[in-house]
């Protein structure tokens, strides 16, 4: 899971990432949250 809006963690790198394991036949989904900041379990809209 990522937000768009998160700087920490740009989203073509979670993009990138996917790929990857996806790739490595890995199980898995991203799921993406518009204008959202992700902090450990706390979620922010950016607006």
């Amino acid at each position: 899971m990522t937000g768009e809006a998160d700087y920490r963690t740009p989203i073509f790198e979670m993009e990138q990432f996917y790929q990857v394991l996806k790739l490595q036949n890995v199980d898995t989904a991203m799921v993406r949250m518009p204008n959202m900041i992700l902090l450990g379990i706390h979620t922010y809209s950016k607006s």
